[in-house]
């Protein structure tokens, strides 16, 4: 047989079962603004028209992919001063923009964090808190809520999650356990991410959560990727269902999940019992 195989190592922190969130207070949204308030009041962001005024101009444009670019170049300077300029577009009419927005503050939100990555965590990612120096975008926790409220187009509540687990928001769990409901994978992937990395607390996947988990991984790794069949063509996507695994089973402390025919589709998922380290490998056999 001729084999076609991809590894993909994911080092997201877990995927995991959560418990229910019990008790806790709905957040304070004026609060929440006060302290965005003064996080801006904080930063120099005049300096933002100074040093790039293009990408300011292209903000008033009234050509939303003008205005994409001009979001883009300000999330790629990586300064926090940036985040007044961008944070207002998340009210804009045109759906491509608000999505573009949250997704240029959550790259902008989340590499600053990423920067105080403990790398002595070589299988996740763990994030020291912030030092007496360093600037502190907790705050940016208003705008996160209003990404929330947003509809769910499968970007901008997934952007709003990963925020909340680098910035460890822990208040925003009961939020997390709401996109757990999401019907997009990378919404409901997003909030797992965050709901570890916010140490929230988990319970051990039963087998339907593990083929569930499993197909999921397994999906994503195999629409990453590319097989050719034995005239040279491509083979279209492969999508698993949860039923499709023929091994499931517990062994070391890992669920282990195959689905190993003697041609076609090929994959093995592991992950610990909480869903958390999971690796994934796919591939296609042909005869």
């Amino acid at each position: 047989m001729r084999y076609g195989i991809a590894l993909a190592l994911l080092l997201f922190p877990a995927c995991p079962s959560y418990l229910p969130a019990a008790g806790q207070p709905p957040l304070d949204e004026a609060a929440l603004k006060q302290d965005y308030d003064a996080l801006v009041k904080s930063l120099n962001h005049q300096v933002i028209r100074q040093h790039y005024p293009e990408a300011v101009r292209k903000l008033d444009s009234t050509d939303p992919k003008e205005v994409i670019v001009g979001l883009r170049i300000l999330a790629a300077t990586g300064e926090p001063a940036a985040i007044p300029w961008i944070v207002p577009h998340l009210e804009s009419d045109n759906a491509d923009v608000r999505i573009s927005t949250g997704g240029c503050l959550e790259n902008l939100v989340s590499g600053h964090e990423l920067k105080r990555r403990d790398y002595r965590h070589s299988d996740r990612i763990v994030i020291k808190p912030p030092g007496p120096n360093d600037l502190n975008l907790k705050p940016v926790g208003w705008a996160i809520l209003k990404m929330l409220r947003k509809p769910d187009d499968g970007n901008t509540h997934a952007y709003a999650a990963t925020m909340i687990g680098y910035l460890g928001l822990r208040e925003f769990e009961g939020e997390l356990r709401t996109l757990l409901k999401s019907r997009h994978p990378a919404v409901t992937r997003a909030a797992r991410n965050a709901l570890t990395l916010i140490d929230a607390k988990l319970s051990e996947l039963d087998e339907t959560q593990a083929r569930d988990l499993a197909t999921t991984l397994a999906n994503e790794a195999f629409a990453q990727k590319r097989f050719l069949d034995a005239a040279n063509k491509p083979i279209p996507t492969v999508v698993l269902k949860a039923e499709n695994w023929q091994v499931v089973e517990k062994k070391d402390e890992r669920w282990i999940l195959k689905f190993d025919p003697p041609d076609g589709p090929q994959a093995e998922v592991t992950f610990d019992l909480y869903g958390s380290h999971p690796r994934v490998v796919v591939g296609y056999a042909l005869e």
